[in-house]
């Protein structure tokens, strides 16, 4: 009897931008154009690398992910050659869902029937705001009426697993002028929203113009506020929260985020990418330049990895699985880890509670989960479960943020 391949996810980084927005902390270069060919060529030896070890041989892949950067600025033909590539070294034959994720600014019905046609089936459209106000201060190259067409122009070209990005917390926003974004986005009829409340990202040019008070952040207060009232908006609506910060009507849930979340293997390709193989996670070099050259030489790109250990694992299952609404199992998790560590969380979590007036976690059908409030305050409790539990957690990538996470 033929034991089944094991599945993993395939994400790809197309490091190059447009304008580079001033609150992303994404590894990307804006106006490099003359860096593009050379980049998409040390891809092309970076696939290969991989996919001639036998350890990929073994393995089917189940989704891919094109993030950045802005994919979306590769012509179709380039991005025809890449998946010519993937096509020759790894096994594609069970992928399920295939992303790449597009501003508006840079998208044309061409592009979209293109991406149709190479079989692309999930487009993910970085709107951020359907207001020009709101898109001048995150520096955004769209307009409020090219986002909307955009939506349109995908569901015309055959999109009907269609993500669109929103941000709230942008200095000046409403939390009326908030809702007014829900509203249009539900009306267009996409299949699932992103919501992300600005972060300001140390080292970004936000981070510098908030410390000389060029801008300054909301109220936690309303951003609280603006975050519950999209939960109990979209959920009105018809869309399901599965995790922290995305939506989806039924049958639209990103399988290949929920790899990560679920605790998945992927590999990751490209300048920066990070990839997580048999509890190891390694990682890229997060410079176009050097990954070109290390190609070039016949080099892997790695920068670094490490072996996950318990610890790492304990911390990583509890944080993965509390940003879900579908929580932790609690039978898996103590069968795992023992039920000291149980009895900790659930401590930190009843130390937090005394404080708050809303509930925010319940156990239910074997699961332990956060509510909409245990999900804005998740950065406490994470931090809080480290000091409870006494463990030294060092990782190399964030586990909770309100923030985006579809770069691994």
């Amino acid at each position: 009897m033929q034991v089944p391949k094991a599945k993993f996810g395939l994400y790809i980084h197309i490091p190059f931008c447009q304008r580079k927005c001033g609150y992303c902390d994404f590894y990307s270069l804006a106006q490099a154009d003359e860096l593009v060919r050379p980049y998409l060529e040390a891809l092309r030896h970076e696939i290969a690398l991989y996919g001639l070890e036998a350890e990929y041989r073994r393995r089917q892949v189940d989704t891919i992910y094109f993030g950045g950067g802005t994919p979306s600025l590769l012509n179709p033909s380039q991005l025809e050659s890449l998946f010519d590539t993937l096509h020759q070294y790894f096994d594609l034959s069970t992928v399920v869902e295939t992303t790449i994720e597009a501003n508006p600014g840079t998208i044309s019905m061409e592009k979209l029937c293109a991406y149709r046609n190479i079989g692309i089936n999930r487009l993910s459209l970085g709107v951020q705001s359907f207001f020009d106000q709101d898109l001048q201060v995150l520096g955004r190259i769209h307009t409020a009426d090219e986002a909307q067409a955009c939506v349109r122009q995908a569901r015309a070209a055959g999109f009907n697993n269609l993500n669109i990005d929103l941000i709230f917390g942008i200095p000046g926003q409403s939390v009326e002028s908030w809702w007014e974004n829900l509203r249009l986005a539900t009306t267009l009829g996409v299949d699932h929203l992103s919501i992300y409340n600005l972060i300001y990202e140390p080292g970004t040019p936000f981070a510098r113009k908030q410390d000389l008070g060029k801008l300054t952040p909301i109220p936690e207060e309303m951003e609280a506020e603006m975050y519950f009232s999209a939960i109990d908006f979209l959920g009105r609506h018809g869309y399901q929260q599965y995790e922290i910060s995305n939506f989806a009507q039924p049958g639209k849930f990103c399988q290949h985020n929920q790899n990560y979340w679920n605790g998945g293997e992927y590999l990751g390709l490209g300048a920066s990418a990070h990839s997580f193989i048999d509890s190891r996670r390694f990682w890229n070099v997060a410079d176009v330049h050097l990954y070109i050259k290390l190609l070039t030489e016949g080099k892997y790109p790695c920068s670094g990895e490490e072996k996950l250990t318990l610890a790492q694992q304990l911390l990583e299952t509890i944080f993965l699985s509390l940003r879900c609404t579908k929580g932790l199992n609690i039978d898996r998790f103590c069968h795992r880890f023992g039920k000291d560590f149980l009895r900790k969380l659930i401590a930190v979590l009843e130390n937090l509670q005394s404080a708050k007036e809303e509930p925010l976690w319940s156990v239910a059908e074997g699961h332990l989960r956060l509510t909409p409030q245990g999900f804005w305050f998740s950065d406490e409790v994470f931090s809080q479960f480290v000091l409870a539990a006494s463990i030294d957690f060092k990782s190399s990538r964030p586990i909770l943020k309100l923030s985006p996470t579809v770069c691994p």
